[in-house]
Formats: structure tokens, C-alpha cells, sequence
């Protein structure tokens, strides 16, 4: 966390042109936080603070492709680029461009290197970490584990990946056999982890998700004939919800939620083009964690493990208004 690039920023008048610049767009998440986007610029249309609906350009993982494509954004005349990078770094030149056009450059979900960057992401670190020590300590300390790990390269995957393997390290007895990676993708991360069980016949004690494809590893679990390990769950998506209830497991997660989180980010943005000044670079929330006490709350009889959908915080939104005041100059 920085300060913020755009302390002298003059915000444009609307009607605001809204693009989007996607890393990856081909799992369920990101399918729903592209809907939300959607969503949110026409809400914004009604009011007459938008134009011209959501301009999508998709680099799918190529970051060379992703640089160029915010380029592309910049000479289209957008006022604002929401941003969901390939990687934390290595686009900084167009970031660079955008930021001396006068537009606003707000990654979702994705916390930034380059300077000119701004945008808005859950506490994964900290998240990550009390999932990791929820399972360790269940784990009395000892046994094999594998990490599901999610895009490969991505800011998001090696934040978290990262923070789980410095916690397990702290436990001499347990051993971090292996990563898989299953690109945040049930599909990918099923077909991945059965490739590493017939590779792996050992015991595997726990395996440590980092991204709703806890489902997918039981499955292949079972699949296989083996017995399904102790799993977490980051994102609280329907399909492990409902694993989860169905098969009375002991289990943690956290509520991530795809339009929850999209919509936190197009919030920030509005106060910002309504002229308020945040002090800093990212804007940082926690979510709501989901245990056995209180899974009731959350699952719903409608959820089954085929589900693609995901626990949504009721009020829609992560956090109320009044979280962010004390971080705007101009808070209202």
C-alpha cells in the first residue's frame, strides 16, 4: 500500500466512458464479476453518469496481449480503465500511458506494482493465513498436504500461495508434497488433481484451496477410490457450500463474492470521479469468514455441488459506505 497517484487527479465530467481490461475471463468468478460490470455501468447509464456501456478487451493470460490491449483502451477515448491484470507487474508502461490521458487505471481485485495503478482487494494475505492456521491446527501439526493453486503468474495466485507455504513452514511436521494447479476452474482443477493422484499414490492428509476448487479436489478424491482429505475454501462458491452441508464435513472459507467484490470497486470509483481524494493506493477489506457455527447463514437449499454460482453478502456489497470515510479527504 502507497499513496495515491491521483492526489492531483481532475476527474472528468460525465457521462464517463467505461473499459474493462481482462487477464482471464473463462472461469465462473470471472464470468460473474464481468456480469456485475455490466451491470454497474448500466446502473450508471440510468443515471446519466454513463456512456456507451462496457468496453471488454480480453488478453486471456497473455500479458504482451494485455499491454497492448490498454494501449487500445487508451485511444479509445476511455475515462476509465477497470482493470483485471495478468500479473502484479510488466504493463506499467501503458498503466503509465493511461494515468497521462487522465484516466483513471482501478484493478479489481488485483493489487498493482506500477506506480500509476490504483484499485481495491480483499485481505487475501490475511485471509490466506487464518485458513492456513485453521488448518495446520486441525492437522495437529503433522501430515501430507498439496495446494490447490490457482493462474499461474498471477498477482492473486502468488499472494496467496505464498502466504499459505510461510505458514505451513512454521509446522517442521507438516509436508507440502505438492501444487496443483487448477487455474481457479473446477473443470481444470478436477482434470488437475486426478493427473496428480495417479502420480501420487501416498497419503494426503489436507489439501489447502486457494480459490473454489475445493469441490473439484474431492471429487477426484473420491473418484479415485482414496479418501477425501480435510479441505478448506477461499470464495464461498455454492458448489462447496453445498459439498460441504450434504457431507457434514468440518470446513472453513470466506464469502469472497464475485459482484460483491466488483461492486466495492465501482463504489471507490464513483466517489473518485465525484472528486473525492483517497490517501492511498489500494483500497484494502476483510470478508466474512464462514465456519461450521454459521454455515446456515450462508448455504441454501437451492446450492448443490453443481452449482456455478456464489455466496453473496445480502446487503450486496462487502462493506458499508462508512468504512472508506476515513480514507477520502473529501469523504461526504
Amino acid at each position: 500500500m502507497g499513496p495515491n497517484p491521483y492526489a492531483n487527479w481532475n476527474p472528468p465530467k460525465a457521462p464517463w466512458k467505461f473499459c474493462l481490461s481482462a487477464g482471464y475471463l473463462k472461469n465462473t468468478f470471472r464470468q460473474e464479476e464481468l456480469a456485475s460490470e455490466k451491470e454497474n455501468v448500466e446502473k450508471l447509464e440510468q443515471e446519466g453518469l454513463a456512456t456507451g456501456g462496457l468496453t471488454v478487451l480480453d488478453s486471456n493470460g497473455d500479458l504482451n496481449l494485455q499491454t497492448s490491449q490498454i494501449n487500445q483502451l487508451v485511444s479509445q477515448g476511455c475515462n476509465v480503465i477497470m482493470a483485471l491484470p495478468v500479473a502484479p507487474t510488466g504493463y506499467c508502461s501503458a498503466v503509465e500511458n493511461a494515468f497521462n490521458h487522465g484516466i483513471l487505471f482501478f484493478t479489481v481485485n488485483a493489487p498493482s506494482e506500477c506506480d500509476k495503478a490504483i484499485g481495491s482487494a480483499e485481505n487475501s494475505y490475511v485471509e490466506l493465513r487464518e485458513l492456513a492456521k485453521w488448518m495446520a491446527k486441525q492437522m495437529k501439526g503433522k501430515g501430507n498436504l498439496v495446494i490447490m493453486g490457482g493462474l499461474q503468474g498471477s498477482p492473486i495466485n502468488a499472494a496467496r500461495v505464498g502466504v499459505a507455504k510461510a505458514v505451513f513452514e512454521t509446522y517442521p511436521e507438516i509436508n507440502v508434497e505438492g501444487e496443483i494447479i487448477g487455474e481457479y476452474t473446477s473443470t481444470v482443477a478436477k482434470t488437475a488433481a486426478l493427473q496428480y493422484l495417479a502420480t501420487h499414490p501416498g497419503e494426503i492428509n489436507a489439501v489447502f484451496d486457494t480459490g473454489a476448487m475445493a469441490t473439484a479436489a474431492a471429487q477426484a478424491f473420491e473418484q479415485t477410490g482414496r479418501p477425501v482429505p480435510l479441505l478448506n475454501n477461499y470464495a464461498a462458491d455454492c458448489s462447496w457450500l453445498a459439498y460441504w452441508k450434504e457431507n457434514n464435513l468440518t470446513s472453513e472459507t470466506y464469502a469472497e463474492g464475485p459482484r460483491a467484490t466488483d461492486s466495492e470497486a465501482y463504489y471507490l470509483v464513483r466517489r473518485m470521479l465525484e472528486g473525492e481524494e483517497p490517501t492511498v493506493n489500494t483500497f484494502i477489506y476483510p470478508l466474512p469468514r464462514v465456519t461450521n457455527r454459521n454455515l446456515g447463514e450462508w448455504y441454501k437449499p437451492s446450492m448443490t455441488v453443481d452449482s456455478g454460482c456464489f455466496a453473496e453478502p445480502p446487503s450486496g456489497r462487502q462493506v458499508p459506505d462508512s468504512y472508506w470515510n476515513p480514507i477520502f479527504e473529501k469523504a461526504s
